[in-house]
């Protein structure tokens, strides 16, 4: 009973677009992980001069047909010698979700670029400026519905006629997107924060997959956080949260990091690299709770995390929620003084 109810509420939820205009944006626990979908200006806004991520998130198990969504990035630090201290970001990113018996399939791919700008003489203060550029599907594979017309006493018979008409079953589009992000960092490195915004889909994409019009709302994303390091005790605590508003849905994550440092770099050669083992604990407000852990030793960091479900949905799924994984690369992370990249002061 608990399935059936689930596939109702999700199909219903499906087919209201004539109200609702589009679905939300798919998004991850792990959204630091994924910082192309949260804001196109974190495009080379990172520590290094480049950077590999991969996100793979499941959910829904105890539901019967898995939600699964996969996603990957690349960026980097690109002509940070053409005006003094300022440089420019490039980065590519891809995400693809799919959703449950109506085989609902999203993919989305974007190039992003940035410029971040230095506003002071000493280095500790920076506003960047992002814009993307995408391409979207959407589709539906029908195969595994049952529809009224295939009932029998028995229970559904898929080999009965739908009695159902569908004119299109995928759409393509081309989405625009834009953000801006300020940091900044002492002098000393041991307290650092950035608060940034993003507007995805401005442009307002027609989305429909059944000749109608369906324009996706305009998403908003606001995020931000703080890093304070306690040297002496090679701790670093990092609260961050993430807000995102899209037509009539709101999202509110936050949570904090504590961050034991295992092993300190090199400071001058960068010889040795960092290694650090991090524990967070993130809310995403009325939907679930989620422990984090990531590992980092070697420009590597791994992370994992688990959704328990706090809202309605928990009735229906058993009250799991489902796993997340990530993965992220950086060269040229904590290289030390003879080689740091003009981004070195970021996260």
């Amino acid at each position: 009973m608990k399935k059936l109810l689930f596939t109702i509420l999700i199909g219903s939820f499906f087919c209201m677009a004539e109200e609702t205009k589009a679905q939300a944006d798919i998004h991850f626990s792990q959204y630091n992980a994924s910082p192309l979908t949260i804001n196109p200006a974190n495009a080379g806004l990172f520590s290094g001069n480049f950077r590999a991520t991969a996100n793979y998130r499941r959910q829904w198990e105890t539901v019967g047909t898995v939600y699964q969504t996969i996603g990957a990035s690349a960026d980097m630090l690109l002509a940070s010698d053409v005006f003094n201290d300022d440089f420019f970001g490039l980065g590519v990113s891809f995400v693809q979700d799919q959703s449950g018996v109506t085989g609902f399939s999203q993919l989305d791919g974007a190039i992003s670029g940035s410029y971040t700008k230095i506003l002071d003489p000493r280095g500790e203060h920076y506003l960047t400026l992002g814009a993307q550029l995408g391409y979207g599907q959407r589709s539906v594979t029908l195969d595994g519905m049952n529809w009224g017309n295939q009932w029998t006493n028995t229970g559904f018979d898929q080999g009965l006629a739908t009695g159902e008409t569908f004119t299109n079953f995928s759409t393509n589009f081309i989405d625009v997107s834009a953000g801006l992000n300020y940091f900044f960092s002492t002098n000393y490195d041991n307290l650092k924060g950035n608060l940034g915004v993003g507007a995805f889909h401005l442009n307002r994409p027609d989305v429909s997959i059944q000749g109608q019009t369906e324009e996706l709302y305009v998403r908003y994303a606001v995020n931000g956080g703080l890093m304070y390091l306690i040297e002496d005790r090679n701790l670093a605590l990092y609260p961050n949260f993430l807000w995102m508003a899209q037509g009539p849905q709101r999202m509110l994550n936050a949570g904090i990091d504590l961050k034991f440092i295992l092993s300190e770099p090199t400071r001058v050669t960068g010889f040795r690299k960092e290694t650090a083992l991090s524990l967070g604990i993130y809310h995403r407000f009325n939907d679930a709770f989620f422990p984090m852990l990531k590992l980092s030793t070697g420009g590597f960091t791994l992370g994992l995390s688990y959704d328990m479900m706090v809202s309605d949905l928990r009735a229906a799924s058993g009250g799991t929620g489902g796993p997340e994984f990530s993965l992220i690369y950086r060269t040229g992370y904590k290289s030390g003084a003879k080689s740091q990249p003009k981004n070195a002061k970021f996260y």
